[in-house]
């Protein structure tokens, strides 16, 4: 299973993403990629690349919080696999026993 709706992709910043028009049904995953990438939502930027010694999962934070007023946080847990823009990928997981409710990603390059 995968993200319910229609992502909005907006780039805050040179290092920042923010995604939101998502939510993730109980034990439901989704995936962010890099545009050449697998991923179910993408984000195209070809500024992001590590030092050499550094894997693109490791440089790459993506923080989940509620996009509306939700009374139980959302159970949603990341995983990040990559080294590079064409294998990078993000999966988020919804771990709880309820919907995730809209939620709001930012996802940023350090």
């Amino acid at each position: 299973m995968a993200f319910t709706g229609v992502a909005v992709t907006e780039k805050i910043s040179d290092g920042l993403y923010r995604i939101t028009g998502l939510s993730l049904g109980i034990g439901a995953a989704g995936t962010i990629s890099m545009s050449p990438g697998a991923g179910e939502v993408k984000i195209t930027d070809k500024e992001w690349q590590p030092l050499s010694s550094v894997n693109l999962a490791d440089a790459v934070q993506v923080a989940i919080g509620a996009a509306g007023v939700v009374t139980v946080a959302p159970a949603v847990y990341v995983v990040k696999t990559g080294s590079t823009q064409a294998d990078f990928l993000a999966t988020l997981t919804n771990g709880g026993a309820a919907l995730s409710g809209a939620l709001e990603l930012y996802v940023r390059f350090h």
